[in-house]
């Protein structure tokens, strides 16, 4: 069975302004076999642990209206015995604002000299002025951040609020409500 390299928590921003980087991140796996380490292929790259044997190149591309921005090659074999997965980033920048179609995609390189896409992840990434950058926490999680750190609460383990941390945050609530 050749290469079969497929992506999971891949992560494409929805928006974005000009000229920030935006960072595409995720995980490349490969759950093929192992290649003949016996007969050296041009779509493999050598591994060694213990024996030296080889694996499948597997390149991961970032796509931007049909057009490859960047790119990274990993070396996963989809044996227990080496790599099965990696993770990757992969970053653009828009000069313009607008709709663009972003795809990360999975390559299989076949012995032919070929290639397959194999998986791909896709969206649609709007680039404006009044986008916030995908790093910049929104107001909300400015908000919630401050409750956290500067009342002590902590959600997780149900701490008591008391009555002054309750209107305290009930008003910010209110203020969050009104600026939305």
């Amino acid at each position: 069975m050749p290469s079969r390299p497929k992506l999971k928590n891949v992560e494409i921003p929805a928006e974005t302004p000009p000229n920030n980087t935006v960072i595409v991140s995720g995980v490349v796996e490969n759950r093929g076999s192992r290649p003949d380490y016996l007969t050296p292929k041009p779509n493999t790259c050598d591994f060694l642990s213990g024996d030296v044997f080889q694996t499948w190149k597997t390149p991961v591309r970032l796509v931007v209206n049909g057009e490859t921005v960047d790119s990274s090659e990993f070396c996963l074999c989809g044996d227990i015995d080496c790599q099965q997965e990696s993770e990757f980033t992969l970053n653009h920048s828009f000069s313009k604002s607008g709709e663009y179609h972003v795809e990360v995609q999975a390559i299989t390189l076949r012995e032919d000299g070929n290639e397959t896409i194999n998986s791909k992840i896709s969206r649609t990434i709007s680039v404006s002025e009044t986008s916030r950058p995908p790093s910049q926490p929104s107001f909300f999680d400015t908000i919630s951040g401050f409750i956290g750190e500067n009342l002590g609460i902590n959600f997780l383990t149900n701490k008591t609020l008391g009555i002054p941390n309750l209107v305290i945050i009930l008003g910010l609530i209110v203020i969050i409500m009104v600026v939305s």
